[in-house]
């Protein structure tokens, strides 16, 4: 083609370009052959190499030249073939739609073609790969943060509880039998003092000492020979009593006989028992009534005359008087029980008797028996005979360690099991009594009790204590439900 072009425009008179450039009528021929990319179709795929021209006539060649068309920049006539790219040099987009993504060529071809631009998709950018290491250290400062708080936390909590601590003291009551008493006292009054003889004479055998106690038709002394004389009346006393039963047992059984030779028997029987007793008093000292050895006046082994003294006695049991008020006096007679306070020092001939107690007695009420000046504690029995109006007796018991003349105290209630604690441990709020006790965690918790008996400077908790309580006495002003304490030792 290049060659037959060539020829006609030699023949024309024209100059051939040069060699590598092309003629403006065979850029223009070769424009039109051109395929165009944005003029493909879809289903229409464009032949792989233009159609050529056939030769041109020469008769042609002597028309004049057309009219020469505007010059198209170079860049755009030139028609370049290359070659594609490498497999590995191909770098795939992320789809996405838009005109904007278009390449410069498509845009460049629509523009000289007129046709619509091409609408490519492509996928979303990747998110660029996330470092392992961000929430580690995120952790790491979280942590870090946690701990610096915490310690915070603790030196504040440490420091507001170390200021806000209270220093007290503590009191663990036990549980016990407290009495209370009337405010009258009392003195131990009893009857004279009697001296006691033997009938007979003869050695001393056997005798009381002093302070010891005796009851009615107890035998205190004895002479020599008295024994076998007392075993006498203790073997015909065991027999009366023998017949005695067997008189009763024939008169149920309606039995004459029987019954007739038991009441014979009981007869003898009286009449030796009567012999051997008659034979015994004047060998020994009996007295008729109960009563206390106050002074012994002879000796074991001692010869005495008939009727020489041999010990001083007091017959009767010491009792303790008492005048009271018209508004104790009926108190005192409605009491289901009988306690005395005794004050002062006992005799020391009285101590070799025992003291008996009654079932209340505790660690609360009792002292040492020969302590000055501390209170002693006895069992009493009341008695109605012999009081005058607004006036109690009590009998004291037997060996009371007492002497006449004793100031006393009636005690007027008795309350078993209760705490005594001080009256200033007590707080009364909204109409219920409350005390404080000291935790094992050194926290102050409140405690509602009942009172069994408020009067006095010690009062009587009956309900809401516990063995082991350590009960607060000595609370600063500002110290309630939940305060941090430390217990003063």
């Amino acid at each position: 083609t290049l060659l037959g072009f060539g020829a006609a425009a030699a023949a024309m008179g024209a100059t051939p370009p040069p060699f590598g450039k092309a003629s403006p009528r065979r850029s223009a021929a070769m424009a039109d052959v051109t395929p165009s990319p944005q003029g493909q179709t879809p289903g229409h795929m464009p032949e792989p190499y233009p159609k050529r021209s056939p030769p041109p006539d020469p008769a042609m060649m002597m028309t004049p030249p057309p009219v020469a068309q505007p010059a198209m920049p170079q860049a755009s006539m030139s028609f370049e073939r290359r070659q594609p790219p490498a497999p590995e040099e191909v770098v795939m987009s992320a789809f996405q739609q838009g005109v904007a993504a278009a390449s410069t060529v498509d845009q460049n071809l629509a523009a000289n073609v007129g046709s619509t631009p091409r609408v490519q998709f492509r996928a979303p950018p990747d998110a660029p790969p996330r470092s392992s290491r961000g929430p580690k250290i995120a952790a790491l400062v979280m942590l870090i943060l946690l701990a610096v708080a915490g310690i915070a936390y603790y030196l504040w909590t440490t420091s507001v509880a170390a200021a806000a601590v209270r220093h007290v003291r503590v009191l663990s009551p036990k549980p016990t039998a407290v009495y209370r008493w009337f405010d009258s006292t009392g003195r131990v009054t009893g009857g004279e003092t009697r001296t006691l003889a033997f009938e007979g004479g003869g050695r001393v055998t056997d005798i009381l000492p002093a302070g010891s106690t005796f009851a009615a038709g107890e035998i205190i002394a004895r002479l020599q020979g008295a024994a076998l004389v007392e075993t006498d009346v203790s073997r015909h006393r065991a027999r009366l009593l023998f017949y005695e039963q067997m008189r009763d047992s024939m008169r149920a059984a309606n039995n004459a006989p029987e019954l007739r030779q038991a009441e014979l028997k009981i007869g003898i029987k009286s009449g030796l028992l009567a012999e051997a007793e008659a034979l015994l008093a004047p060998r020994v000292i009996r007295p008729a009534e109960a009563g206390q050895v106050i002074e012994v006046l002879v000796k074991l082994g001692d010869t005495v005359q008939p009727r020489m003294a041999a010990l001083k006695i007091n017959p009767g049991r010491l009792r303790g008087e008492f005048m009271l008020t018209e508004a104790d006096w009926p108190a005192a007679g409605a009491l289901a029980f009988c306690r005395i306070e005794v004050v002062g020092q006992a005799p020391t001939a009285s101590i070799d008797t025992a003291v008996h107690r009654g079932e209340a007695s505790s660690a609360a009420d009792s002292g040492p028996p020969q302590a000055a000046g501390s209170a002693r504690y006895l069992d009493c029995q009341a008695r109605s005979e012999g009081a005058g109006a607004g006036q109690a007796v009590v009998e004291l018991p037997l060996g009371a360690s007492v002497t006449v003349g004793q100031p006393l105290r009636l005690a007027r209630a008795r309350f078993d099991g209760v705490f005594p604690i001080p009256r200033h441990a007590v707080a009364r709020t909204n109409d219920t009594d409350r005390v404080l006790v000291a935790t094992a965690g050194g926290i102050a918790e409140a405690r509602a009790v009942t009172l069994a008996d408020a009067a006095g400077d010690e009062v009587l908790v009956a309900q809401g204590l516990d063995v082991g309580d350590a009960v607060i006495i000595a609370a600063p002003a500002d110290l309630h439900d939940g305060s941090h304490i430390v217990v003063d030792r």
